[in-house]
C-alpha cells in the first residue's frame, strides 16, 4: 500500500532474497525437473522485478496438488487431506485418479465448511472416507479457528478465540494408526508445526508429499529441508497454480 507509506511486502521479499540465497541455490539443485527449477527461478524473479511473464509459463495444466505426470495412479491409496475445506481438492483428487483409493482421512478446522465437507463427501459417494474437525500440528492442543473475513478457505488456527470457535489439534504420528501413502497440507501457514506431528510418518512410511509452501516466505525453502532431513531419498518437484502478479499456490510436491 504505498499511499500509506506500507512497502512490508517488498521489504520482506527483499530480506528473504538477501538472507537465504544460499538455501535458493540448494533448492535449485535439489529439484528434480527442469520445470521446477524454472518454477523456483519464475517465483523469484517476480519477487526481485516484479517480473510477471515467467511465471504464466510454468503455471501448471493439473489440478493443485494433483500431478499424474509425477504420481500416475491412486491404486490402494491412504490419502491424509490436511484442510480439506468443503471437498473441492478431494473432488478433483477423484476427477483425476478415479475410485481406487483404499482410504481417505480428511481434516477440516471450520465448523462450517466441516458441515460442507460432510455433504459433499456423501454426495461424491466418498468409499471408506474418514472425517475430522481437527488442527494437526507437532503436539496434542486446542487451538481457536481464526475466520477469514475475505476467503472461507483462508482460516487459520489462533490461539486466542471464543468458545464457539474451539477446536482440537492433534499430531497426525499419533491420530493415524493407518499405514498412509499420501499426504496433502494446505493449512494457510500452519504447514511446518504440522509437519513436526507427521516426522514418524514421513520417516518410516515414505508417503507421496504435496506441501503448500506459499504461505510464508520462508516456507518455499524452509519446508523442503525439513522434509530432507526426515526422509533425503525424496525426489523434489515445485509446481505452481497461482496467480502471477502476486505468486501464490505453489506446491512441493515429493516422490518416495
Amino acid at each position: 500500500e504505498p499511499d500509506r507509506g506500507d512497502y512490508g511486502t517488498l521489504e520482506l521479499r527483499a530480506a528473504v532474497l538477501k538472507r537465504h540465497s544460499y538455501d535458493f541455490l540448494w533448492l535449485y539443485c535439489r529439484l528434480e525437473d527442469y520445470l521446477s527449477r524454472r518454477t523456483l527461478y519464475g517465483i523469484l524473479k517476480n519477487w526481485a522485478i516484479l517480473d510477471m511473464d515467467e511465471l504464466g509459463r510454468v503455471r501448471s495444466i493439473f489440478p493443485d496438488y494433483w500431478e499424474p505426470d509425477i504420481f500416475p495412479d491412486n491404486a490402494g491409496d491412504v490419502l491424509v487431506d490436511v484442510g480439506a475445506y468443503v471437498g473441492d481438492s478431494l473432488k478433483q483428487y477423484v476427477e483425476t485418479y478415479g475410485m481406487g483409493y483404499r482410504r481417505i482421512y480428511a481434516y477440516e478446522i471450520s465448523l462450517e465448511s466441516y458441515g460442507q465437507l460432510s455433504r459433499n463427501a456423501a454426495a461424491m459417494k466418498l468409499h471408506d472416507t474418514v472425517l475430522r474437525r481437527k488442527g494437526a500440528g507437532r503436539a496434542h492442543g486446542e487451538m481457536f479457528v481464526s475466520s477469514s473475513a475475505s476467503i472461507a478457505s483462508a482460516n487459520q488456527l489462533s490461539r486466542e478465540g471464543g468458545v464457539q470457535a474451539r477446536v482440537e489439534v492433534v499430531p497426525l504420528d499419533e491420530d493415524i494408526q493407518d499405514e498412509v501413502t499420501f499426504l496433502k497440507m494446505d493449512i494457510e501457514g500452519a504447514e511446518q508445526d504440522a509437519l513436526l506431528g507427521s516426522e514418524r510418518i514421513i520417516r518410516s512410511l515414505h508417503p507421496k508429499l504435496a506441501i503448500c509452501t506459499y504461505h510464508g516466505y520462508e516456507d518455499i525453502w524452509k519446508i523442503p529441508l525439513m522434509i530432507d532431513g526426515m526422509y533425503p531419498e525424496y525426489q523434489f518437484y515445485l509446481r505452481h497454480y497461482g496467480g502471477c502478479l502476486i505468486p501464490t499456490e505453489f506446491v512441493l510436491l515429493c516422490k518416495p
